[in-house]
């Protein structure tokens, strides 16, 4: 999975775009950012911080954790759409 596709399995998941943010920090949403020379970060905007914030050496990593993330949020809460590709 890359940021290309990212987007695209989140929507096939029934998590809104409104959620995360990708390539660039958005308050109050989940967001998956490169760190120049050091790989990717994703965290939760909240307040000017970065909450639960998570490295990682590959944009493959860091997309299947944001994904994962997500996703667990909407089984917990009941939303999770499971919708035909």
């Amino acid at each position: 999975m890359r940021l290309s596709s990212i987007a695209r399995y989140l929507e096939l998941a029934g998590v809104g775009a409104e959620e995360y943010s990708l390539g660039a920090r958005t308050e109050d949403r989940w967001c998956l950012l490169p760190v120049p020379g050091h790989g990717w970060e994703v965290f939760y905007a909240e307040h000017g911080g970065r909450g639960a914030r998570e490295l990682f050496g590959t944009e493959t990593g860091a997309c299947y954790y944001l994904y994962g993330r997500l996703v667990e949020q909407h089984v917990m809460t009941g939303r999770l759409v499971v919708r035909p590709s």
